[in-house]
């Protein structure tokens, strides 16, 4: 009988194993960067000096973009017509066009870059100097912002609140093109406070109609379907009613306005795309009716984005008072929370939703400030005046190049002296474009496992503040964004946006920013192989390209230029 072994367990499991003879078996190289041995929440990862300058180079997004044009390595996707600042007196249609990628990285295996052209040239004004000398001009170019001179336009196309809604807006003279930071009135004071409501007071409207406008339909079962304003935008004179609140680091405006308005209650099956990326003329409709609509929210506004513009004097919440004159905030479709039958009326009260605010100066514009990252040029393909493509039919489009390499502080920029206008502009929804990681919550198709942050997006150590995030900390575990002002301004590229602008017949001009000989050789070995596995993601996109629209809403409501808020709204009512 073999002897009972004692409470240490079995004495052979201390016995002496020796030394692992073989060198293959450490851990794989993992992504560039130094990695902290404690990896919880709050821990960053540091890059060499190398590492960063390989990642920063557009060169690999270029490259990989035009072997995707060459490769053919997407397909087509119907055109899709809507408006620019809709609800408010300056709708300008809109057209998109786009193509599809297939890829890993989503959970439709679908990557959507669009363009917008705007249908409609609207002139909002010409630039008469661009203020571009480093010598002269050291806190400009200090904050990397060009600052240039302009004349609004005000016409029968133009209103004198056009050019101030164009933060972010892209616009071009034609030759040039850059995107707005900010609108300066003619005393280089703001033109237009941005501001948005506190996630702990959110918009609400209580919505009054006649009853007989429901016919036979049962008004409980109206509840969680979409009610639209006409006027999705409410835009008036600032009155006495309009209380300003002053506090150290945020100034604030309380509205509660009563407006006349028709509605329509739309159904929301899930199915289409939100009611505010369409034209809302178009959409099918379960009631119509005409009532009144009270309205209550409280904006925020950041003293920090404003502050350095009044220098040594102390920015409050009557200064700004004194400055401005007009409001304008926007009415999104909302859903219905609850209905009521008071008397011969109908009551409907609204989920309560993020909403975001502009507050509009009484002094005229008189600058316009561009990142100096935004700048490109654009022109025909051709040198010494000599087109050397083939032509084509006497309406084809002819190539173009776009210079991206563009230091305006060298450059000069603006100079046609013609009017500015809405730039034709490409977006992309992979996270490289938007700087924003949408849920992907199913495993790879392909054996992978899938990131816990790809499943379910929250926000990260390096998010940006908690007032910039308002719209986007609503909806952790859809979307987590680390976009910042000075990318969303800059001029974007992904290697989705570059094969759309060579399939558009503009040629972008091969960046002059290489990486490293090393990363070169190592990326043309990945390249090789992205493109191999092109046809089995294209098979899985074929397979699940219906089963959500999230990445479509992404980049068509970045391309309409919708407050991160807006934007949150509609990531946060996408159920499929």
């Amino acid at each position: 009988m073999p002897k009972k072994q004692n409470g240490f367990g079995n004495p052979k499991s201390f016995a002496f194993k020796g030394v692992e003879a073989k060198l293959d078996k450490g851990k794989v190289k993992g992504a560039a960067g130094f990695y902290p041995s404690d990896r919880r929440f709050g821990s960053t990862v540091n890059r060499t000096i190398i590492e960063k300058y390989n990642l920063d180079s557009d060169w690999t997004r270029w490259r990989r973009g035009y072997e995707y044009y060459n490769q053919g390595a997407y397909l087509e996707f119907g055109n899709l017509q809507t408006l620019l600042y809709q609800g408010t007196d300056d709708e300008t249609p809109v057209q998109f066009t786009g193509q599809r990628f297939a890829t890993k990285n989503a959970d439709s295996n679908t990557h959507y870059s669009v363009k917008r052209e705007v249908l409609r040239s609207v002139p909002l004004g010409s630039v008469t100097e661009v203020l571009n000398n480093r010598d002269l001009y050291p806190e400009n170019y200090a904050s990397r912002e060009i600052w240039a001179r302009v004349e609004a336009s005000v016409g029968i196309e133009s209103t004198p609140q056009l050019l101030r809604r164009c933060i972010g807006e892209r616009v071009t003279d034609g030759f040039s093109s850059a995107n707005i930071t900010n609108v300066m009135t003619t005393q280089l004071l703001p033109a237009v406070y941005r501001g948005k409501t506190a996630s702990q007071a959110q918009a609400k409207i209580f919505l009054t109609f006649p009853l007989k406008d429901l016919g036979d339909i049962d008004p409980q079962s109206l509840i969680n379907e979409v009610v639209i304003m006409e006027q999705l935008n409410v835009e008036r004179t600032i009155t006495s009613k309009d209380t300003f609140i002053d506090a150290d680091y945020f100034f604030g405006v309380q509205v509660k306005d009563q407006v006349g308005t028709k509605i329509k209650i739309v159904d929301d099956d899930g199915t289409n795309l939100p009611p505010s990326l369409l034209e809302i003329s178009s959409l099918p409709t379960i009631v119509q009716s005409s009532g009144t609509a009270d309205i209550e929210s409280t904006f925020v506004f950041n003293k920090d984005d404003y502050q350095r513009f009044y220098r040594n004097e102390y920015l409050t919440a009557e200064r700004v008072e004194a400055e401005v004159d007009t409001i304008s905030y926007s009415v999104l479709p909302f859903k219905i929370l609850a209905i009521g039958i008071s008397g011969k009326n109908v009551v409907i009260e609204s989920v309560p939703f993020l909403s975001s605010a502009q507050l509009f100066a009484r002094t005229p514009v008189g600058f316009l400030v561009f990142n100096d990252k935004s700048f490109t040029t654009i022109e025909e393909d051709s040198y010494k005046g000599v087109y050397y493509h083939k032509l084509g039919p006497p309406d084809e489009k002819r190539w173009e190049r776009l210079n991206t390499d563009i230091d305006p502080w060298m450059d000069e920029v603006f100079t046609t002296f013609l009017p500015i206008k809405f730039a034709n502009t490409y977006a992309c929804s992979c996270p490289d474009y938007l700087h924003a990681i949408l849920r992907m919550p199913e495993t790879s198709s392909f054996g992978q496992k899938i990131n816990r942050q790809r499943r379910a997006p929250a926000p990260s150590a390096q998010s940006n503040s908690s007032f910039e995030q308002i719209g986007f900390a609503q909806i952790a575990g859809k979307a987590a964004s680390w976009e910042t002002l000075d990318y969303k301004t800059s001029h974007r590229m992904c290697k989705h946006t570059i094969a759309s602008h060579f399939a558009d017949r503009i040629k972008v001009e091969e960046p002059k920013s290489y990486p490293t000989l090393e990363a070169r050789e190592s990326f043309e070995e990945k390249l090789a192989e992205d493109i191999k596995e092109v046809s089995d993601e294209f098979s899985q996109q074929l397979r699940r390209s219906e089963i959500t629209a999230i990445e479509i809403i992404a980049v068509l409501a970045t391309s309409l230029n919708l407050s991160e808020v807006e934007i949150a709204n509609l990531l946060l009512n996408q159920y499929t």
